[in-house]
Order: structure tokens, then sequence, then C-alpha cells
């Protein structure tokens, strides 16, 4: 094929004497090829504006680099113009916010699965046994050692086990503390696996609930089984005067649950349908 005015894209090696294709940019008037990067000079930017509205959804991911390679590939051409910075930019930043989605996302996943996990291993709880072991505990700005069991034989002992300076945390104790005096027969002692004695009294001292008498409480108290285990939080576990876990729920509750559970809704034969649907609502 012989190069000709209409036929322009191919020419003649010289070491092999056959047609061969060249650019079709360098055989483009200069007009033209500046007329055709004004024209896809924008997409970049189109793909990014996309990218970041769509990030929730995890679109950037795609769009995003498909952007940035548009944009960069003008920028080397020659093309440098305002309008295809900020689509580099914006394709960039819709690829960020995408993983960012993602990690999210992925946390939220993982938090629910676990969260259940969690629940359905409280469940397995009641009915346990719990070790006569002594605990260790701050009650009256005094240690004590007392057994994981109420001091009444017909009260309960209710353990509330916290991460510090959390909102479900937080709303937990301020709920059962305002219960407490409408069951006199129910003692309560708080724990925080994760913190000092220190930070955590710092805390409890922070809720209006405790800021006349901190509840009995301790940080880093190695708890016996199963409680050792405990990786959610709250969760509150309710003990009777034999030692036997009587309810183990998870998550802050409404008062309503609370009372229930206070009341030893649990060991109550009537009630237990009731609770069984309490515990098993996720938070």
């Amino acid at each position: 094929m012989e190069p000709t005015e209409r036929n322009p894209s191919w020419q003649i090696d010289p070491a092999t004497r056959e047609p061969s294709a060249i650019d079709q940019d360098a055989e483009l008037d200069p007009v033209d090829r500046a007329w055709q990067r004004s024209r896809y000079a924008g997409g970049s930017l189109v793909f990014g504006a996309i990218g970041i509205l769509a990030s929730p959804i995890l679109l950037g991911l795609v769009l995003g680099p498909i952007g940035m390679r548009m944009g960069l590939d003008l920028w080397r051409s020659g093309t440098r113009r305002a309008l295809v910075a900020a689509g580099i930019a914006a394709s960039l930043a819709a690829t960020a916010l995408s993983m960012a989605a993602a990690l999210a996302w992925g946390s939220l996943l993982s938090s629910i699965l676990l969260g259940r996990d969690a629940m359905r291993e409280t469940e397995r709880w009641r009915g346990r046994q719990l070790d006569s072991a002594l605990i260790e505990i701050r009650e009256g700005g005094v240690d004590v050692s007392r057994p994981l069991r109420p001091t009444a034989p017909s009260g309960r002992l209710v353990l509330l086990v916290v991460e510090i300076d959390t909102a479900p945390c937080r709303q937990a104790l301020e709920a059962i503390a305002d219960l407490l005096p409408m069951h006199p027969d129910a003692e309560f002692v708080v724990f925080a696996p994760s913190a000092s004695d220190e930070s955590l009294a710092r805390f409890l001292s922070t809720l209006p609930a405790f800021r006349s008498a901190l509840p009995g409480y301790a940080g880093a108290t190695p708890l016996p089984q199963p409680l050792d285990g405990i990786a959610a939080f709250p969760t509150t576990i309710v003990i009777d005067g034999e030692g036997v876990i009587e309810a183990a729920v998870v998550g802050a509750r409404t008062k309503d649950d609370w009372s229930r559970l206070l009341g030893g809704a649990r060991s109550a034969e009537a009630a237990g349908g009731e609770l069984e649907q309490l515990e098993a609502t996720p938070d």
C-alpha cells in the first residue's frame, strides 16, 4: 500500500520495504491535535466527580484510577491546563474516599459479626456455676476481696463489664444506677478489663449518677471463666446467691429491660420467654 494524501497513516519501512503504521497524531494538523486534546480535557474531572459522589458505594475505586490515567496521559502529552489538574486531583480524592469507605464498611461488618458471636456466646453462660475464688475490687475507696456472688443468699450481684468513654457503656451505667434504689436486693460492681482502676474511677465520676458515691469497681482484674473471654461491651451478668449465672446480655438496653434483669426476670419462669427475646435482640 502506497502512502497517499488520503491514507497518511502508512509508510514504507526502509529496512523491510513493507508498509508500517505510524502515529496518527503526528499526521494531524496542529489545530486538529489541539482540538482533540481540548475535547478530552474534562474527562478526568468527570470521572473524579462521579467517583467522589459514588465513594460510599466504593465506585471511586474504579472511576478514580481511570480518571487519573486519563488526566496524566493528557498532562504528559502537553495539555497542561487547570481543568486537567483538577481532574487528576478529583480522581485521586475519589480513590482515597472509596478506600476510606471500604475500611469503614469492613469495620462495621466485622463489628456486627463479632457482636452477634458475643451475644450467642453469652447466652450459653446461663446456668453455669462460677468459681468461688475471691476478686479484688475497690469499694468506698478501699480495696476489698469478695466472691462473685451477692452477700445475701436471696439477693443478686449485677456485674457490668464496660469499655470506658464509650456511649453504650455510659448509657448502661446511668440506666442501672437510676434503677438500683428500686431493687435493694441487687448489688452492683463495674469491671473494665482494659483500664486501670484510676481510669475507671475517673470515668465513673463523670457520670451524674455516681458523682456522690462510686459503686464497687475494678480495672484490669482477672475474672473467672467464662467471664474472662468477654470482648463486647457493655456486657451485663446477673449472678444469684449460689454463684450461678442467672442472665447475661450484651449491649445497652432500655430501663424496662434493665429493671426486669435486676428483678430476676430470668429466674421467673413466666418471664423467661420475654427475656429470651431481649437477649436475642442485636444492638
